[in-house]
């Protein structure tokens, strides 16, 4: 993830930290956030995500469609510098901070 610019190693203090939170899928284990206080403290974007009946009213009379691949796609979201350091987060061997939108902040879906 250093390598992929996911995320970036963190040698000064931060305001945040973070557990480290592993989900064992299907295919391969991915590292997220357990940022419950940061969760707390996030002012979310007043944004409702649109329900399927609402996009369907919308699609209505169209004729051309696409499929984008949408794989990671939080990660395709760079966050700024003074919030990339709120996503600092704890392992067993060092702290890093994501450069991304990290997987389990509440916001997250909003936002992408």
């Amino acid at each position: 993830m250093v390598e992929a610019d996911i995320i970036n190693k963190v040698e000064e203090s931060t305001e945040w930290v973070s557990n480290m939170v592993v989900i064992d899928s299907p295919k391969k284990l991915r590292i997220c956030l357990g940022p419950r206080p940061l969760n707390e403290a996030i002012q979310r974007p007043h944004y409702p995500i649109p329900t399927a009946d609402a996009l369907v009213t919308k699609l209505q009379g169209c004729k051309v469609f696409t499929i984008l691949d949408a794989k990671n796609g939080f990660w395709q979201l760079p966050l700024d510098e003074e919030s990339s350091y709120l996503t600092t987060f704890c392992t067993p061997w060092r702290r890093y901070r994501f450069l991304v939108l990290p997987f389990g902040l509440n916001c997250a879906p909003e936002e992408f």
